[in-house]
């Protein structure tokens, strides 16, 4: 029996897994089809653009959009803008399109938070679009998350990015990162609850209604922070505005990078608040859990544990439009590379 009282809080948090990603299944937290209620100018604006090839990708994508009304910022300098010339030939074609010239990183920034900071001031739109340089979107994903914005009355709108990878390791590391996050956070859920535990946000893409941002500036205000995404989310809950999670579809894809791993790793300590304790005990929860269940519940209580464990990842698979077979045949890999990602962190 005693054994039974100390396994019980594994299955409970199994289950809350479970009901988590069902949750996530159901409503379908992706961003939908909608019509913009006016013409509002929307600033989009890019950081750090890569090659030649992804910056025509994204270039193409914002002018081809079908909401018209944009104006497309990108800072560019000769070091760090190896497509300067491209985006010259665009600037020239198409006035929407303005090349900012860099000035010196005053002290104590990071380089991605002022350059966000710095456009966004420079910016003229009534929204605000911050996205990643290797982002590829579809036609109608400005009037889509202008539509969400407005209908919902948003001061933020974050959409994580299906990624894209060839690689088998980049494929694990992807879905460790979102495994968390839907088997975790009930998505839709955080455009309605004022808890600022319940949020999750994406640097890949982030929309702010423009007075909002401006009058917070939320990259000048953690101008020192890496990865101040999470901290903006949280700071939009504690504001009392309202902020939206969603999922990005065929729509909205990122081909995974180089840096696969550390982005993971951050992604997962900022998801748990930064609190190396939450981290803690989650990974205890979800090792040493399956063996509490085997040996210390009950035959159909450890069927309802592994039951709640496969079914949530088959779900998680369907939502990411992966094989349910393969996931779970990656299971123990997942958790293996899980363990790894948490080691690492705690080592450094």
């Amino acid at each position: 029996m005693f054994g039974f009282y100390i396994s019980l809080p594994f299955l409970i948090f199994a289950l809350y897994r479970m009901f988590v990603v069902l949750y996530n299944y159901y409503t379908r937290p992706f961003l939908q089809s909608g019509n913009p209620s006016d013409t509002s100018l929307v600033s989009i604006i890019i950081a750090d653009l890569k090659d030649e090839g992804s910056t025509r990708i994204l270039i193409d994508n914002l002018l081809k959009q079908t909401y018209q009304n944009i104006e497309v910022l990108v800072y560019v300098d000769s070091v760090n803008t190896p497509s300067i010339g491209v985006l010259r030939d665009y600037s020239s074609i198409d006035k929407r399109v303005k090349l900012i010239e860099a000035i010196e990183l005053p002290e104590g920034w990071v380089r991605r938070n002022f350059i966000h900071d710095w456009l966004s001031q420079l910016s003229k739109g009534q929204f605000i679009i911050f996205i990643d340089a290797g982002i590829s979107i579809g036609n109608e994903v400005v009037a889509n998350a202008l539509s969400y914005m407005q209908f919902n009355g948003l001061s933020l709108l974050t959409v994580f990015p299906r990624q894209v990878t060839n690689s088998q390791w980049s494929r694990i590391l992807i879905e460790i990162k979102y495994w968390t996050l839907i088997s975790m956070c009930p998505l839709i859920r955080v455009k309605s609850s004022g808890s600022i535990s319940v949020s999750a946000t994406a640097n890949q893409f982030l929309m702010f209604e423009a007075s909002s941002y401006k009058s917070y500036r939320w990259h000048q205000k953690y101008k020192g922070f890496e990865d101040v995404d999470f901290v903006m989310g949280r700071f939009v809950k504690n504001s009392t505005l309202r902020m939206a999670s969603l999922l990005g579809d065929d729509e909205i894809t990122i081909q995974a990078s180089n840096s696969d791993f550390d982005n993971t790793t951050s992604f997962i300590f900022n998801f748990f608040g930064r609190n190396r304790n939450r981290l803690i005990v989650y990974t205890i929860a979800s090792t040493i859990g399956p063996v509490m269940a085997v040996f210390l519940l009950p035959f159909p209580l450890v069927f309802l544990y592994l039951f709640s464990i496969f079914f949530a990842w088959m779900l998680f698979a369907m939502i990411n439009g992966k094989s349910p077979l393969v996931t779970l045949l990656l299971l123990p890999i997942h958790h293996f590379a899980f363990l790894y990602i948490v080691f690492q962190h705690f080592k450094k």
